[in-house]
């Protein structure tokens, strides 16, 4: 678990991100690991496997996630994290695998398997059955041949709403023949012949980051950094100062964005939402809360498609929806506008119950207002762990400055 130490200091905004691990009380589980032995990879090897988001179980491929161009590994490989995948949402593995064929069988297979409820093993019969499938070639040029080459097949599946967050496991098993162990055994590679230990194929793993389904926020409890590049920060505002405008993709264009929302798309007629702040932690009061023009409803139909396309700070084209109607006593005109009148940690709430489905929920962004010389935490959680501690990069805010110190973090 992460949470956030932001402290601004005599005109520079310091934020510093502190990760403080508690325990859960549950046991941690470890993925199954593979013996040390030879695996002959030139019958069953994967080639190139590649991760799109699709326009559900049957829709064609969009964004790409990852492609990872992988040959032979000696057996097994552990990739690290490779992207990001979104609760609600649907994707195709691609693979490429070498197959070999005798007279149109098919004798190289891949197995795929996800750690949907992120517990640290390849749970088989729950649901979603964390073993997505087995997936074979069975076109091929000639029936009555023998052959060797690239094969392509590919495995979709959807994440659901409440896989939970953070980072899990994907394994690719593939290999040779048959697998005597049972096909949804993520620990054991196929073909082990007659327990010679020539085991024909290899596994591959990636860690995948779950997101929850929800817009990008003005304000926002992560910084958008770039190639290690802190390029947008609106963790934190300035106390007594009047955010009023529209966010156009930089501080130079947009210097004080007032809360808005972020849209990929402009396909959002017809959908609604409700956005609040509430705060200085701990108090739930609400001091800003948008409202539908005109009608002064909690609840907002969006009734135009959100906003004009622009470049933001990511590189990636957003359409805006920023409330023209706010209420609270950090509303300064009811026009939308933010102003924060007491230092603190507070907590921005949308929820967005959109035309084209994704997941119903809350999402909450936790962000601070600050006056100069302030410090304010949002949580610390204990105990520590035991484990070698992280050190993160600080970044002076309002000089644009960048250092070197090392902040501790657990």
């Amino acid at each position: 678990m992460k949470n956030t130490l932001r402290v601004k200091m005599s005109g520079l905004l310091l934020a510093m991100a502190l990760a403080f691990v508690g325990f859960t009380g549950s046991a941690s589980a470890q993925y199954c690991d593979f013996p040390a032995q030879t695996y002959y990879d030139f019958y069953g090897h994967l080639d190139v496997a590649t991760l799109n988001e699709t326009a559900g179980l049957g829709g064609a491929n969009g964004t790409q996630i990852f492609q990872n161009a992988t040959n032979k590994n000696d057996g097994y490989k552990f990739f690290g994290n490779v992207g990001n995948i979104v609760q609600g949402r649907f994707y195709r593995l691609t693979l490429l695998q070498n197959a070999a064929v005798y007279f149109g069988y098919p004798y190289t297979s891949s197995r795929v398997f996800l750690d949907f409820n992120g517990n640290g093993k390849f749970d088989v019969g729950t649901v979603p059955n964390e073993f997505v499938g087995e997936f074979r070639q069975f076109s091929f040029p000639t029936y009555y041949t023998i052959y060797h080459g690239p094969v392509t097949i590919a495995a979709t599946f959807g994440i659901g709403c409440t896989s939970p967050l953070g980072d899990t496991r994907l394994r690719i098993i593939t290999g040779y023949y048959y697998c005597p162990a049972g096909t949804n055994n993520a620990c054991y590679v196929n073909y082990d012949y007659y327990g010679w230990g020539y085991c024909y194929g290899e596994v591959e793993d990636y860690t995948l980051t779950v997101q929850p389904d929800a817009p990008k926020s003005i304000p926002s409890d992560t910084p958008v950094i770039i190639n290690n590049v802190k390029v947008e920060d609106w963790t934190i505002y300035d106390a007594g100062k009047t955010y009023n405008q529209d966010w156009l993709g930089s501080n130079t264009l947009s210097a004080t964005p007032k809360p808005q929302i972020l849209f990929n798309g402009a396909n959002q007629l017809g959908s609604t939402m409700e956005m609040y702040i509430s705060g200085p932690l701990p108090s739930t009061a609400i001091v800003w809360r948008a409202l539908q023009p005109v009608t002064n409803s909690n609840t907002m139909t969006l009734t135009n498609p959100v906003g004009t396309a622009f470049t933001d700070s990511d590189g990636k084209t957003r359409y805006r929806y920023v409330p023209t109607n706010a209420t609270g006593v950090d509303a300064p005109g009811s026009n939308g506008d933010f102003s924060g009148l007491s230092g603190g940690e507070y907590k921005f709430v949308f929820q967005l119950w959109s035309t084209g489905g994704g997941c119903p929920g809350v999402a909450n962004r936790l962000f601070t207002v600050a006056w100069d010389n302030d410090i304010a935490a949002a949580s610390i959680i204990s105990p520590l762990t035991s484990a070698a501690p992280r050190y993160t990069l600080v970044k002076l805010s309002k000089l644009m400055l960048y250092t070197k110190m090392l902040v501790k973090t657990m």
